[in-house]
């Protein structure tokens, strides 16, 4: 992980030496992360608009998290060791379908 972070801040022409531990390198970079505009928020803002952004994993604002918590639920409680990962798939996508069948 280490060498990744340096390798990013070589790209980017961020100043860095090679005694920086990982959580000062991603300091380093998180400054030029946050500087640096998406594409589809300036592309937003082109056509008069503002891109919002709500509070990550929080349910009342982004209600997938609560469809997520209830197909990793009906999931992991049909999981089973020996459990191949078709097996797995098949039941994620039988989740799906029942949680797509209740909100019809």
């Amino acid at each position: 992980m280490k060498e990744l972070l340096q390798k990013e801040c070589e790209r980017l022409g961020i100043a860095f030496s090679t005694d920086d531990f990982k959580d000062i390198l991603w300091q380093k970079l998180e400054t030029h992360v946050t500087a640096v505009k998406l594409i589809v928020v300036a592309m937003a803002a082109a056509k008069g608009h503002e891109v919002l952004y709500t509070p990550p994993s929080h349910s009342r604002l982004q209600p997938i998290e609560i469809v997520w918590a209830i197909i990793k639920g009906v999931v992991g409680r049909g999981y089973r060791d020996d459990q191949t990962f078709q097996e797995v798939r098949d039941a994620l996508d039988n989740a799906f379908a029942a949680v797509a069948s209740q909100a019809t």
